[in-house]
């Protein structure tokens, strides 16, 4: 099984406009079990069809130039056995009439899609735009229940709450290692196993065993 995490393009032309942290922040944050993912960055070069092998895992991020190119490799990898996951901003001004079919045209597989929309003011946040795409980063994994509460470790995630010491400008060795923790606990446990799990795999993430 390999990861792939590809940035969609209608065209490549061997320079990037934007380059894709998502595509860093997920790759840093996958198990070491897993592997090393494959990124790709379709404005450099497109991706290459028959690489892809039945149980590999395609991540795409879309957003809304990119979104129709991005099904169009959602359909090519599953038709091609590999599972695929798609993530990114709502593409609002696309239109979606025949996504549905599209995207379960193969075998009958239904597709399941969850949005997460964050609004980021630069003016109102006062941060770089390197510092606000890791906090979105980090907010869209992690799933934060509240943030207006400071962390008790350095995280990025604590750029916007009032008083706090503990921040970053960037992701932290401790935002990665929560991340980590998170995707890799056992969804079948009980909530309380679940955080006693997460929070052991942190510790032991941060201390680099």
């Amino acid at each position: 099984m390999r990861i792939y995490l590809v940035n969609p393009s209608d065209v490549s032309f061997g320079t990037a406009v934007v380059t894709p942290r998502w595509q860093y922040v997920l790759a840093a944050a996958t198990p070491a079990r897993h592997g090393t993912p494959l990124l790709v960055d379709e404005t450099l070069e497109p991706i290459e069809d028959d690489a892809i092998q039945p149980g590999d895992v395609i991540g795409i991020g879309i957003h809304t130039g990119n979104a129709w190119r991005g099904y169009r490799i959602g359909q090519m990898a599953r038709a091609r056995g590999a599972y695929v996951v798609f993530g990114g901003v709502s593409p609002v001004n696309v239109d979606l009439t025949g996504l549905t079919a599209l995207l379960a045209r193969v075998d009958g597989l239904r597709a399941t899609f969850d949005h997460v929309t964050i609004i980021a003011n630069p003016l109102k946040v006062r941060a770089s735009m390197a510092t606000i795409a890791d906090y979105i980063a980090v907010l869209a994994l992690a799933q934060i229940n509240s943030l207006d509460t400071c962390q008790a470790l350095p995280s990025i995630t604590s750029l916007l709450a009032n008083g706090c010491t503990l921040t970053g400008t960037a992701i932290t060795a401790n935002d990665l290692g929560y991340l980590k923790a998170v995707y890799a606990a056992n969804a079948a446990k009980v909530p309380g196993l679940q955080k006693e799990e997460i929070a052991y795999r942190m510790e032991q993430g941060i201390a680099g065993r």
